[in-house]
């Protein structure tokens, strides 16, 4: 989470990608689905402590995340 928060506040207020490249981002060693489900548990965590808006969305080829700082 603080490797999210700190990316974000570096690179600008949104990003937008696979978790296969958000994990390769963050430099983290975690399988990318290991990586979408820790977000998923810990969304409500992300929005309430670091301001960071979480979504996820599946096409048929691919899942996308979305990560927003919130302006509220």
């Amino acid at each position: 989470m603080e490797q999210i928060s700190a990316f974000l506040s570096s690179g600008g207020k949104e990003w937008k990608g696979t978790p296969t490249e958000l994990a390769a981002l963050l430099g983290v060693d975690m399988k990318p689905n290991a990586l979408t489900r820790r977000l998923n548990v810990n969304a409500g965590r992300l929005l309430d402590e670091y301001g960071i808006r979480y979504e996820s969305s599946r096409s048929r080829s691919e899942r996308t995340v979305k990560l927003t700082v919130d302006q509220a």
